[in-house]
């Protein structure tokens, strides 16, 4: 099945062929509330809303704006059955933990260095 890409100025969401959302955050831009709007309207309307696994990459300093963290953990639009984050800088490191301490997310969530190594670990959350 070929599935639709969304691209974006800050950010690419795609359908990985192994079954995972695959969400880039380009290099130097800053993701807002807005852009995690219209990702989820993409996947509920582009991939009839499939909760499967998400893959989020940080791209050397490429961040999120304020607020986004907060709608992460409330939104009743997540289609992400678990959250795989590869990040490359230690402001990124910085940036997860800090999701991961104060918003405590209910769903797997782990942080790789690697996408290779996050994608294994999907699979993991794929077959629980």
């Amino acid at each position: 099945m070929i599935y639709r890409e969304l691209k974006e100025e800050r950010f690419e969401l795609s359908r990985d062929e192994r079954g995972f959302y695959d969400l880039k955050l380009v290099a130097g831009e800053e993701v807002t509330i807005d852009d995690v709007k219209k990702i989820e309207a993409f996947i509920a309307t582009q991939y009839n809303g499939d909760r499967i696994p998400l893959l989020v990459e940080m791209e050397y300093g490429a961040t999120v704006s304020e607020g986004v963290q907060e709608h992460l953990k409330s939104s009743p639009s997540r289609h992400s059955t678990a959250d795989a984050f590869v990040i490359h800088t230690f402001a990124h490191k910085l940036i997860v933990q800090f999701y991961l301490k104060f918003y405590q997310p209910t769903k797997p969530t782990k942080v790789f260095s690697s996408k290779d190594k996050a994608a294994a670990w999907i699979k993991t959350q794929m077959r629980a």
